[in-house]
């Protein structure tokens, strides 16, 4: 995570191979702003440099709109998105979508995260095209590895690079990778249509097309645990408060 740097420096002595500063990353949610589909907008141009693209997604019957990236040079660990940030870009959406004014009491939830930034401070950010696995062997502690990433989406992958260095480290060989085939958790084996088609048979009417649209594409073939509390909870079909498709199974 991004206190990798930090606490290699600590083992290391020293600021160690691979050191990245980090930016704050925001999202916003905010209510439903009546579209449903994910556009674009493009930030003012300010000295000379052309504004970076802001995307609105429709998410979970809200809005969310990302992504601001801030400088950040404080302990990783004790990170906490500040207000001030919060409302520079809100500021920042409202002057690239002048049609559409947002408040602060429009902020229903603030995604807010560290991400690696090989630009450095005080330049606009440049985030890793690619995980880095270091070998910290040249900072002369030779059991010690670190991965960076700015997504989780390369995980996996990341996870097989690291321990295929492991097992070179240990002189042995590693063995065969599943990760490049193997399904993610609740990932289901038939297409998104089908699951839903046969979560309706099974349930016969006792949730709305729209809750059995969320619980399977929230939980792929995994929403089938939700559906197993029809025998142990009387209530299980109930939607809870101010959702019109979250119910009270998934909860508990």
């Amino acid at each position: 995570g991004p206190s990798t740097s930090s606490l290699a420096q600590k083992l290391v002595g020293k600021p160690p191979t691979g050191t990245v500063r980090l930016s704050v990353a925001l999202n916003l949610v905010v209510p439903a702003l009546g579209h449903t589909v994910a556009f674009s907008i493009r930030e003012a141009t300010h000295a000379g440099r052309r504004g970076r693209k802001l995307f609105v997604v429709p998410w979970r019957r809200r809005s969310m709109i990302g992504t601001a990236h801030y400088p950040f040079s404080e302990e990783p660990a004790h990170f906490t998105p500040r207000e001030t940030e919060v409302e520079r870009f809100l500021s920042e959406v409202n002057a690239a979508w002048p049609g559409r004014p947002l408040t602060r009491a429009d902020v229903l939830l603030v995604h807010a995260g560290l991400v690696p930034d090989v630009a450095g401070s005080g330049e606009e950010p440049a985030f890793l095209e690619r995980h880095q696995v270091i070998d910290h062997a040249v900072d002369r502690t030779p059991s010690l590895i670190s991965a960076v990433s700015g997504k989780f989406t390369t995980g996996r992958l990341a996870a097989e690079e690291v321990v295929d260095l492991v097992f070179r480290k240990l002189g042995r060989r590693s063995p065969p990778c599943s990760t490049a085939q193997k399904a993610l958790p609740g990932a289901p084996d038939i297409p998104i249509a089908e699951l839903t088609a046969l979560a309706a048979r099974r349930v016969n009417g006792e949730l709305t097309p729209a809750v059995i649209d969320h619980l399977v594409r929230t939980y792929g073939a995994r929403h089938e645990r939700v559906l197993a509390y029809r025998q142990a909870m009387s209530d299980w079909n109930q939607p809870v408060p101010d959702s019109e498709t979250d119910i009270r199974a998934q909860f508990a």
